[in-house]
């Protein structure tokens, strides 16, 4: 295989397009496609959503493994009718050009049943004759391309992308399609093979949090010692605890505090060093820091209470509440808002025992969620109050807790590693496909990967 300027140094990954096989087809994008456009989101939004006729693809659907077809949406013919331009059809290839999800890219199966796009979803169809579908898929997913979706001509980061953006993307491709299908069939093969790796891997993750999850929760709620005699604990999805474990109410047990939000017209208030906790921030059992600060005038003057090292820190408002009950402990002082709560035990309660106890409770906790006035998920305090939890002494509290330490670190070393792997699983796929969809690998004729290596 000749390639134009193979193997010159310095090349700029920015113009990959100028050092692929000689005999490849370079142009614009919009040479290749007989379509390029988005949808809308018809007038009414949401509330025009059905749960049957004709699915509403939308940026949630477009992944980069295929359409997720889980949460989808639908619209009735009738609204349909109205977007007759931007109907999908089985091998287009969406691409998402706006949001979070800017970039990911899918191809529709051919077994796909009537279907339209929101504006935030581009249809690129390609022409047949010149261009295979599932190859401009793995060419927009590759890093080359991606690249360009992320980046303007002067390497600033874009939230965006117009048609005309999508329409002047650089593609080269090989001549003849019978040449693109083979690679497509080896990027099959193999992509297949690595995505039935990160599966397993994804797999063992789930089982070992879930086993990480029941080692804890029943330390801490029938202790270390085996041969304890028990008790009934009178709630029959707990069963029995250790006999000689005191029951508390948690209003009897803790201290409340409630938080607020400081003036948000004043921008002096949030130049500060402070951390202000709002439910966004509960995503780890610690909480060492948050994404809003606050500055010393808002402590100050607007009567926030800064909550000491060692604070249990729950979600009692959001639609969170609807299905986790976030539990986290505080490293550093920290101020909260309204939508959270700070609990502060008394001497006989050690914090780390409270935190990894309202975790192992979290399915009663969540029995007593509410809805608010506004529609959102709440946990009334008077309920909440009433909870009934159960503590061995103060000693055992500490010996539980370190036993939790020791046990929840092995298992997280465990976790890092098996995350690492599916990151260079990732990584290797991307890598992959690029070298594939850039000719930098001739996979004419190859069967398999490890035959390149020979």
């Amino acid at each position: 295989m000749t390639f134009e300027k193979a193997g010159m140094p310095g090349i700029d990954r920015a113009e990959w397009w100028r050092y692929v096989p000689a005999h490849w087809r370079v142009a614009r994008l919009k040479y290749f496609a007989s379509k390029i456009g988005s949808g809308k989101t018809p007038l009414g939004g949401a509330a025009i959503y059905a749960d049957s006729g004709v699915a509403f693809l939308r940026s949630q659907n477009v992944h980069f493994s295929g359409l997720r077809l889980d949460d989808m949406v639908y619209i009735s013919r009738e609204v349909d009718e109205t977007m007759a331009s931007t109907r999908v059809q089985p091998r287009d290839v969406l691409l998402n050009i706006t949001g979070a999800s800017l970039g990911r890219c899918a191809l529709v199966p051919e077994c796909m049943g009537p279907a339209n796009v929101n504006q935030h979803v581009c249809i690129v169809r390609p022409d047949r004759s010149s261009l295979f579908a599932p190859y401009l898929n793995y060419l927009l997913s590759s890093q080359q391309l991606q690249d360009k979706i992320f980046a303007g001509e002067d390497g600033v980061s874009r939230e965006g992308l117009t048609f005309d953006r999508v329409a002047s993307f650089t593609l080269a491709i090989p001549a003849t399609v019978q040449e693109q299908q083979e690679i497509c069939a080896f990027l099959d093969r193999e992509t297949a093979r690595i995505d039935a790796l990160i599966k397993k891997k994804e797999r063992l993750i789930t089982l070992l949090e879930e086993k990480r999850a029941a080692l804890i929760n029943r330390a801490v709620t029938k202790g270390l010692d085996p041969r304890a005699p028990m008790k009934d604990s009178g709630i029959p999805w707990l069963g029995s605890i250790p006999a000689h474990w005191h029951e508390r109410k948690l209003g009897y047990l803790v201290r409340m505090v409630s938080g607020s939000t400081p003036d948000k017209g004043n921008s002096a208030y949030w130049q500060g060093e402070t951390p202000w906790v709002s439910a966004k921030d509960m995503k780890t059992s610690t909480i060492s820091d948050s994404e809003d600060h606050i500055s010393d005038a808002a402590v100050r003057q607007c009567g926030m209470r800064v909550l000491p090292r060692g604070t249990v820190l729950v979600v009692v408002r959001g639609m969170i509440l609807a299905h986790t009950f976030p539990v986290g402990l505080t490293t550093t002082p920290v101020t909260i808002n309204q939508d959270m709560k700070a609990l502060l035990p008394n001497p006989d309660c050690a914090p780390e025992f409270l935190a990894e106890v309202l975790r192992g409770t979290s399915r009663m906790v969540l029995a007593l969620v509410e809805d608010s006035a506004h529609g959102t998920k709440c946990l009334r305090s008077d309920l909440w109050k009433g909870l009934w939890l159960f503590l061995p002494p103060l000693p055992e509290q500490h010996k539980i807790c370190a036993w939790v330490g020791a046990t929840a670190s092995r298992f997280d070393g465990v976790l890092s590693k098996t995350r690492a792997q599916i990151a260079k699983f990732h990584e290797h796929r991307t890598a992959l496909i690029s070298a594939a969809v850039t000719g930098k690998i001739d996979v004419r004729g190859c069967t398999r990967e490890e035959e390149l290596l020979t």
